[in-house]
């Protein structure tokens, strides 16, 4: 007997929650540009680029995820680099937030 795929909705809410997440990082992108505009802070400037870069990076990866899930029997898994190097641009933000203040 084969093993079909279950019909469930966890892609879905797996794809949403990783949009949210995007937006979420894509507001506190924006007010991390705010306070650089504000203070003129150089540190600022750049945890407010990194942070819409990751931004970007989350969202093609929710749509790349996505477009497997719906395409394929049996999806593969998300790419680890990608993951990764969204992990690392947000600390490398964190770290340039610190530093700024």
């Amino acid at each position: 007997m084969a093993l079909t795929r279950d019909a469930g909705l966890q892609a879905e809410r797996t794809v949403l929650a990783w949009r949210r997440t995007a937006f979420a990082m894509l507001v506190n992108g924006a007010l991390i540009l705010r306070a650089a505009v504000v203070t003129h802070a150089a540190s600022l400037w750049a945890a407010a680029t990194l942070v819409i870069a990751a931004t970007v990076c989350g969202y093609v990866a929710a749509r790349n995820r996505q477009r497997a899930l719906s395409t394929t029997e049996s999806p593969p898994a998300p790419q680890a680099v990608l993951m990764r190097l969204t992990i690392a641009v947000t600390w490398l933000v964190c770290i340039a937030v610190a530093i700024a203040h």
